[in-house]
């Protein structure tokens, strides 16, 4: 018996390789572009209570945060010394406190300012 060693064929290997990498990356990319898709996003559930519409950075350490709760909107001033409700809405009706988040939403009161002037006295003043 003899045995004969085959030799290998490199131009269809490396044809093999390069089909499989090419088939990769357009999974890879096809994947991302339905991530895009709108249908996509129709999936998820289309009700949420909760929702961040809009900040607004003031400074590298302050912002400014428009949330939607249920019916209401709240206006939240975010720094380093704590988190502070500068305004809650109610369709048409507007109620302004820079003491206390709202006890409806089960949070708990906002952290007290220690005294200290802080941007968010600046902006109420205005």
């Amino acid at each position: 018996m003899s045995s004969t060693i085959y030799p290998i064929n490199w131009v269809a290997f490396a044809g093999n390789f390069f089909i499989v990498l090419i088939s990769i990356i357009i999974l890879f990319l096809g994947l991302r572009y339905l991530k895009t898709l709108p249908i996509i996003h129709c999936l998820v559930p289309p009700h949420k209570r909760l929702k961040i519409i809009e900040t607004l950075g003031i400074s590298s350490r302050n912002k400014i945060i428009l949330i939607q709760y249920d019916d209401r909107e709240i206006l939240l001033g975010v720094s380093t010394s704590g988190l502070i409700c500068l305004s809650e809405s109610k369709k048409q009706q507007i109620s302004t406190s820079a003491t206390e988040i709202p006890h409806e939403m089960g949070l708990s009161q906002s952290i007290p300012n220690q005294g200290r002037s802080t941007w968010l006295d600046k902006v109420l003043k205005m």
